[in-house]
């Protein structure tokens, strides 16, 4: 085992904070807002290969085609924002739509929608939670009728990261309900196709950079050579594409949280009360000793399931407990850093209050806590 970074792996996370700390956040809308999505930061980001690395050529001129180098990239660009959105809606994208499409698209999908994708010049959203169906995709009610054109989508989704500014995505329905599962198919939408309408922004309690909306597809016509994969195989492209999201989408995370507790250090540590700084207090040094551990075990299994992803092996109950270490422990660490600070945290625009809020998301979705806990309670047989 190597649990040192390789020189390339460290000029990565070298390049990754300068270019955030110089080119990013200097541009950030501070507080964010969910109205005003800049493209032009997008395109930023994807012209300095952030949108690249886990691609292999063509697709990408890069010299890393590993999802490692992948979540160590986004992990770096957490530690370095000011603001989480950002690298989150940047996960969802490289980690999620790129990586469904060079799994399970055709030659011809792949042509048509990686190149934009790795550029910027095209953002690609998934399109799976309905108004009564999350985690469980056997109650999926959006239809899919086959013609002789294609098929005719019908049916609504909610809670979808970029949708407001979103080109396309990828959508999963039924086309025999009675078959469950083995009735899910997926779809690439176009979203300027007509019948396909996009609302939104919503307002939500964090994550304000990254808008979320609602995709209503009403009569949508679509080309046959627009299915991913054959019917009936959209569950199994569904949880393999949540298995990697589940790997990469908190990986900002994870340098989020070693930010917060660097910052949190310094702050103890210049703070006095009764005549002492605040870190020689016990409840304080152990909050810290706390978000060291939570930070130490959630890179761990951060590197390892993305590393096991990379060696083609299932990782599905490893993304399972990392999803559920990152989300919890981030959480978990953002309320002990507001209660370092105190008051201020709460009523002032600061990095613990946001931080708290943008973590209660990570709770919920990609599957909630609990159905991680399912999932690894299954998978030990119980």
């Amino acid at each position: 085992m190597e649990f040192s970074y390789d020189n390339q792996q460290q000029q990565v996370r070298e390049k990754t904070i300068e270019f955030v700390q110089t080119e990013i956040n200097p541009h950030l809308l501070s507080p964010p807002d969910p109205g005003k999505f800049d493209r032009e930061i997008w395109k930023a980001c994807a012209s300095q290969g952030l949108l690249s690395y886990g691609m292999p050529e063509p697709w990408a001129k890069t010299t890393d085609d590993n999802l490692l180098t992948m979540v160590m990239a986004l992990e770096s660009f957490g530690y370095a924002c000011d603001d989480n959105g950002l690298p989150f809606a940047l996960a969802s994208q490289g980690c999620t739509i790129q990586h469904s499409l060079l799994q399970h698209g055709s030659q011809e999908q792949k042509d048509a929608f990686l190149p934009g994708c790795i550029s910027g010049d095209l953002i690609g959203v998934t399109a799976m939670t309905e108004p009564n169906a999350g985690s469980d995709l056997n109650s999926i009610s959006m239809q899919a009728e086959k013609t002789d054109q294609g098929y005719l989508l019908n049916g609504e989704k909610v809670m979808i990261t970029l949708a407001p500014v979103a080109d396309f995505c990828i959508v999963f329905a039924t086309v025999n309900k009675d078959a469950g599962r083995w009735g899910i198919t997926a779809f690439l939408v176009e979203l300027a196709e007509p019948g396909a309408r996009v609302t939104g922004p919503v307002e939500k309690l964090g994550l304000d950079s990254a808008p979320m909306g609602r995709i209503k597809l009403d009569g949508c016509l679509i080309p046959e050579n627009r299915r991913m994969g054959p019917e009936g195989a959209g569950a199994a492209i569904a949880h393999h594409l949540l298995e990697v999201e589940r790997t990469c989408i908190l990986a900002s995370q994870v340098g989020r949280m070693q930010r917060q507790l660097e910052d949190t250090v310094v702050y103890t540590k210049n703070r006095k009360q009764s005549g002492q700084p605040n870190s020689g207090f016990q409840a304080v040094s152990h909050r810290l000793a706390d978000m060291r551990l939570r930070l130490e075990s959630a890179r761990l299994l951060l590197y390892k399931t993305a590393w096991k992803i990379d060696q083609g092996e299932s990782a599905q109950l490893e993304s399972s407990m990392l999803k559920l270490a990152i989300s919890e422990g981030f959480l978990a660490s953002s309320i002990d850093s507001m209660r370092i600070h105190g008051g201020y945290s709460y009523i002032e625009d600061h990095f613990s209050g946001r931080d708290t809020r943008d973590a209660l998301g990570g709770v919920l979705y990609a599957g909630t806590s609990d159905i991680q806990r399912n999932i690894i309670a299954s998978l030990l047989g119980l």
